[in-house]
């Protein structure tokens, strides 16, 4: 599966890039007036002190000729790099994670120093569109 790697203190969030629009620079422009959903992964993690570099626009929302109605943006820290991780090198979260509210949206962890949580891309949109998501 190819992935953006998103650096955070003890981890990585592995997004795949099937599901990506498109990444440029995160602009904190206040003025903005777009009709974006826009989710902070850090502030969804709740590790503020992480610094968000990057904005990642959602493939989602379409309308019946493939049309985006509405983007999601997630802001992260840095996209540190593009990588494969092999399918087999991906294993499901274990129990302890579901104590955490956001461990619905990752659908395996890849293991190792630095593990990667790979982002269930579709179950974060469906969950921001039915406007289940919450920081709190």
């Amino acid at each position: 599966m190819r992935v953006f790697l998103c650096d955070f203190t003890g981890f990585s969030v592995a997004i795949p890039m099937h599901s990506v629009s498109s990444l440029g620079l995160y602009v904190d422009d206040e003025n903005d007036e777009n009709q974006d959903t826009c989710v902070s992964l850090p502030r969804l993690f709740k590790l503020p002190k992480e610094k968000i570099r990057h904005s990642i626009v959602m493939k989602n929302n379409l309308d019946d000729n493939n049309i985006a109605k509405s983007n999601i943006t997630l802001f992260t820290t840095e996209v540190e790099c593009e990588t494969d991780i092999p399918n087999e090198e991906i294993y499901p979260l274990p129990k302890i994670f579901g104590r955490m509210r956001f461990s619905t949206f990752f659908s395996g962890i890849k293991l190792g120093p630095h593990p990667h949580l790979v982002l269930n891309s579709e179950r974060l949109v469906q969950s921001i569109l039915k406007k289940d998501l919450q920081y709190d």
